[in-house]
């Protein structure tokens, strides 16, 4: 049998082998100097000229086991800095740090560059919604200053980097009811409460969420220790039966008007009326007998949590809604709501962050939007001072609506 021909033969010269068309094939083998990876590639050449060129050319240099990647970086920051974080918190910083590994982990941390940045922003993009990018771009900020404290870098790469720009809200989030629609979507309630399609107690619960414009886990959390004679603190949430500090953890004072009063009252003697074993929990709104024994099965657990879910309003509000004829909403647009309905009822910027317990004027800003009556009130105050500067002069006048022997001038 006849001895197979080979397509290549090695030279004298190590990683270059010569073809049988005459080329050479040159494979240069080196370690990456950002991230330590072992590199491969292979190229061919006409010339052994060009061959021996490409295999002196420098490449990297050598695996420097005293640098410390970015996975190795975030994974040590977060064990720390979690510590001192709630545990709702916690959890997006972990999910957080989990794709910060995955999109630049092999990356040394002396090496990471804003264009790294950017292309992993620009790689999530068509997978993950803004806000979840912005979110993972933030808690890396967090983590590199810490290397740039620690003198791994000179500045924050990801603070030369900008956010993706965020959509306006949009669903069920994105409602905010107005003073009438406000009004129906309260009468619906009361309605739908006598009828006994929806259960009383979630009835008052809608209208505290709808009246105060709290979270639906401080008022899950909310306890009757806390509620005084005209006030009501807001001092605490839940996440996942953990009750902890709000989500700002400031605590907030709101006053107790004439609906929220009489909304406690009923709760109140309807707790003590059916005896429900929630009283010692001393929550205002405990969940059912049966749906806390039900979740106390369902962890395995012996000991019963009163806490609500954060879901259990989800299904009585589309009721209530196709009630009063108004869109759709969840139960955190109605804190979108009671900030439209203080703006409309001229309260200063400053109350009404200290009533809904905004971070600054720029989360407040995100709940705020403008409808047509808001547009329609503008133009109309627009047109309002225009007028009131000369009452003989009328805007916008036509030839064919002038009085004859009127003379228009050019600009009109």
């Amino acid at each position: 049998m006849p001895r197979r021909q080979q397509r290549r033969r090695p030279t004298k010269v190590p990683g270059i082998w010569r073809n049988k068309d005459g080329t050479f094939l040159v494979r240069t083998t080196w370690n990456d100097p950002r991230t330590g990876i072992r590199k491969k590639r292979e190229q061919t050449v006409a010339t052994m000229q060009e061959a021996l060129a490409i295999r002196a050319a420098p490449r990297g240099e050598g695996r420097r086991p005293s640098r410390e990647n970015l996975r190795d970086f975030v994974t040590r920051w977060a064990r720390e800095h979690l510590k001192r974080l709630e545990p709702s918190t916690k959890d997006r910083y972990v999910q957080a740090v989990a794709r910060l590994s995955i999109e630049l982990g092999d990356i040394y941390i002396d090496s990471l560059m804003p264009n790294d940045v950017r292309q992993m922003l620009d790689r999530a993009r068509s997978d993950f919604a803004p806000s979840t990018i912005n979110g993972w771009l933030s808690v890396l900020r967090l983590a590199l200053d810490l290397a740039v404290e620690e003198g791994l870098l000179a500045s924050n790469p990801a603070r030369r980097t900008r956010a993706l720009p965020t959509p306006r809200t949009m669903g069920k989030r994105a409602v905010s009811l107005g003073p009438d629609q406000f009004h129906r979507f309260l009468s619906a309630t009361e309605a739908l409460v006598e009828e006994g399609t929806i259960s009383s107690d979630i009835g008052r619960m809608i209208v505290v969420l709808a009246w105060t414009g709290c979270r639906i886990s401080e008022i899950c959390a909310l306890r009757w220790s806390r509620i005084g004679d005209d006030e009501i603190h807001v001092e605490r949430s839940v996440w996942q039966r953990t009750e902890k500090g709000t989500k700002q953890n400031e605590p907030r004072t709101l006053p107790q008007v004439a609906p929220l009063r009489r909304a406690f009252e009923a709760q109140r003697r309807w707790l003590l009326d059916v005896e429900h074993p929630g009283l010692a929990s001393d929550l205002v709104f405990p969940a059912s007998p049966k749906q806390a024994k039900a979740g106390a099965s369902r962890r395995k657990a012996n000991d019963v949590s009163w806490y609500r879910a954060r879901s259990c309003l989800n299904k009585p509000l589309v009721l209530v809604c196709e009630r009063a004829e108004v869109p759709v909403l969840c139960p955190h647009a109605l804190r979108r709501g009671f900030e439209k309905l203080l703006r409309r009822a001229d309260v200063d910027g400053l109350v009404r962050r200290s009533l809904a317990g905004w971070a600054s004027s720029d989360a407040r800003e995100i709940y705020t939007d403008v409808d047509a009556e808001d547009r329609a009130d503008a133009l109309g105050s627009v047109l309002r001072l225009v007028e009131a500067q000369d009452h003989n002069v009328r805007p916008f006048v036509t030839p064919s609506e002038a009085e004859p022997g009127t003379k228009i001038s050019p600009e009109a």
